[in-house]
């Protein structure tokens, strides 16, 4: 009876995955075929034992690879492509998991909703890309303005929202007026020009046993009663100006 060889390829690296655990079966099947190693076998049977390494090794390279990649694309997933800052669906994770925490310690925190005011002139004075590059410079100035331990995401067209844990409401109303002046005061530049900032920020702060969902929703409400009464004011303003013979 002659000698078995076992049928494997001498380089695993080019074997597609769907091919990897035929070859693998394959090998199994030829080892078994063999049976127990005989005084003329151990050498064979060391190069098979070999082989099984290197296939284990292989397999677990390959495995890891697959995890990078599923991590890569589920961060895809949660980040918005713009301004690298957290999408919707990625707040709305980082918030319920925050949650959780709240309950577990017994601390809530505040969520700050942050509306970009009169941002469609932008896109229809300067085009598209220009309204682009004004929201990843708002992105830019909002993450110098929180903690390392705030989330930040930008949840809309022009919406953005930063999420501070363990963090009293007295804490989160200061902040929020941080931001309001960064932004009001701030300009973005654009192939030259100077495109001013203008926004309108909502506060709302939680307990570890409100709902999340309906605290982003009371701080939405918030952001755009502000809005309200900032063009309350801005009317009010022209019309006195126009009294007064002074064009707005």
């Amino acid at each position: 009876m002659g000698m078995i060889r076992p049928s494997f390829p001498s380089s695993l690296q080019a074997i597609p995955d769907a091919e990897l655990d035929k070859h693998m079966r394959r090998f199994i099947d030829d080892v078994e075929r063999m049976g127990w190693p005989t005084d003329g076998l151990f050498q064979r049977w060391y190069k098979m034992l070999e082989m099984a390494l290197t296939f284990a090794l292989e397999s677990q390279t390959r495995l890891t690879q697959t995890k990078e990649r599923l991590a890569h694309l589920e961060q895809l997933a949660l980040t918005d492509e713009l301004t690298g800052l957290l999408n919707r669906r990625g707040f709305e994770e980082r918030f319920h998991q925050e949650m959780v925490g709240a309950k577990r310690h017994g601390e809530g925190g505040v969520v700050i909703f942050i509306d970009l005011d009169g941002f469609k002139p932008v896109n229809d004075t300067f085009g598209h890309e220009a309204g682009d590059e004004v929201l990843r410079q708002v992105a830019g100035l909002l993450r110098g303005h929180v903690r390392e331990s705030d989330s930040l995401a930008r949840i809309g067209g022009d919406e953005f929202v930063v999420l501070m844990p363990r963090s009293p409401r007295q804490i989160g109303l200061a902040r929020a007026n941080d931001l309001d002046f960064a932004i009001n005061n701030a300009y973005a530049v654009w192939q030259g020009a100077m495109i001013t900032l203008r926004a309108s920020c909502g506060v709302q702060a939680y307990l570890p046993s409100d709902d999340w969902r309906q605290t982003l929703h009371t701080a939405d409400a918030e952001m755009y009663r502000k809005k309200r009464e900032t063009t309350e004011m801005n009317a009010n303003e022209a019309v006195l100006l126009a009294r007064n013979g002074v064009n707005a």
